[in-house]
């Protein structure tokens, strides 16, 4: 296979991941395809066991395996943009080393979708959440139900689980600055569907895990909104004439300060309450005036059929405990 051009390329951005990145390089190897595949790894001077992992599978699969080694640590951004620039195929698929594939066909279904569906720039699936710090589990894009979706949707809410990405190489030129962006995924999936249109496939093909080790999982929350933030503001200056894209970001940018005002008063840190509201009110007034709007319109039986939705989510989550985990052998 590997003495062939590659026609998908799969990026495995890593650092300090041993306990993981066996069984995502099991669940990678494990593919049928009817096409030739490499998986990239880059190594980013784990201080762990990762890198003696990576080298006993590089020797194994020297014809599939590419390992990049870095001489110094480059940052999670600047290693994922360096994979992304080794990448020889046609196509991209993404399988962070904490993550893994479940589908023994998931490239080979994306790859059939885009092959004869040029107007496609990337497709996406579903995927199942894991919540390792309390064992819960539960499914994505649970509001998702067409196939085709546009930038225009994506605008409003990044609905892609970056382990379920198949997207097309060389479509999109990085933009300048990308390297400051801590969380380049929504950059490229919106940068992709500028350029065509996102198919979603309903199918559950992979597990996202959702650790501790994870800002966006993790204690520090108020970093992690501020994130989501960041990659929006950077996102509405790559589409500045698309007004209705541009109007979505600010809205759901909106929507992060208010939650990241909401974190600072729940933990009484008074003064940077203040200041997400001042931005949050010189910013997005509209939003605020329309936030206003709506809760004034609250009726008791919207109140009373939240309340419901929240119980029944409780009852799912611990239910979903016992549901055992996808083992890849």
């Amino acid at each position: 296979m590997g003495k062939e051009m590659p026609v998908l390329s799969v990026l495995m951005v890593t650092y300090n991941r041993e306990q993981y990145i066996d069984t995502a390089l099991k669940s990678v190897l494990r593919q049928k395809t009817s096409f030739p595949f490499e998986i990239i790894i880059c190594e980013d001077c784990s201080t762990d066991g990762t890198l003696a992992i990576c080298e006993k599978y590089a020797m194994a699969y020297p014809d599939i395996i590419r390992l990049l080694v870095n001489e110094k640590n480059l940052g999670y951004q600047r290693n994922n943009l360096k994979c992304l620039s080794a990448a020889r195929g046609k196509y991209i698929a993404v399988c962070d080393p904490d993550d893994y594939w479940i589908c023994k066909d998931k490239l080979q279904i994306q790859y059939d979708i885009m092959e004869k569906n040029p107007q496609y720039s990337l497709c996406f699936h579903r995927v199942l959440n894991y919540y390792e710090n309390d064992g819960s589990k539960s499914l994505s894009n649970g509001t998702e139900r067409k196939g085709t979706y546009t930038q225009l949707d994506l605008s409003k809410k990044n609905f892609i689980a970056n382990v379920s990405c198949f997207f097309r190489n060389n479509y999109f030129e990085l933009p300048e600055g990308i390297e400051q962006v801590v969380s380049v995924d929504y950059v490229f999936s919106m940068l992709s569907a500028s350029k065509g249109d996102l198919y979603y496939i309903p199918k559950v093909m992979a597990l996202y895990r959702k650790s501790e080790s994870s800002i966006f999982v993790g204690k520090d929350r108020s970093k992690a909104l501020l994130m989501s933030l960041n990659v929006r503001k950077f996102i509405i200056n790559l589409f500045p004439e698309n007004k209705e894209v541009v109007d979505n970001l600010k809205m759901a940018s909106a929507a992060i300060l208010y939650n990241l005002w909401k974190l600072h008063k729940s933990e009484n840190e008074t003064q940077k309450a203040d200041e997400v509201w001042r931005e949050l009110a010189s910013e997005y007034p509209v939003w605020i005036q329309q936030r206003l709007i709506s809760s004034e319109s609250i009726a008791i039986k919207p109140l009373l059929k939240a309340q419901v939705f929240r119980l029944l989510s409780l009852i799912r989550k611990q239910l979903s405990k016992f549901y055992p985990l996808p083992i890849i052998r």
